[in-house]
C-alpha cells in the first residue's frame, strides 16, 4: 500500500524518524507541514515526532497510543485516505 501512495524509509544506519528529520531539513520544512504513518510497534519513534503521526487503523495498539491521529486499516489504503483529506480540507 505505501508503494501507490507514499514511501518505506529503511536503513540499518538511520531510524525512520531520523530520515524524516533529514527530509525535513532538506526540503526546508517545518514538521507541521509534514506527516508520518505507521503500523507497528517499531513506528513508535518516528510516530513520535513534532510532525503529524498517524497511526493505521489496524496497527499495534501501543502505536496507537503515541498516534496523534488513527486512520483507516491497511485494506482500505490509508495512505490514500489521508492525501485524500487534506487535498478536500
Amino acid at each position: 500500500y505505501a508503494v501507490d501512495y507514499g514511501c518505506e524509509a529503511i536503513n540499518p544506519r538511520y531510524t525512520k524518524k531520523e530520515a524524516v528529520e533529514f527530509l525535513i531539513d532538506y526540503y526546508g520544512l517545518t514538521p507541521k507541514e509534514v506527516m508520518a504513518v505507521g503500523d507497528g510497534v517499531n513506528d513508535i519513534p518516528l510516530i513520535s515526532g513534532e510532525w503529524q503521526g498517524v497511526c493505521v487503523g489496524d496497527g499495534h495498539e501501543k502505536l496507537k497510543e503515541v498516534a496523534k491521529e488513527i486512520t483507516v486499516p491497511l485494506k482500505e489504503k490509508p495512505i490514500k485516505h489521508l492525501i485524500e483529506k487534506q487535498v478536500k480540507d
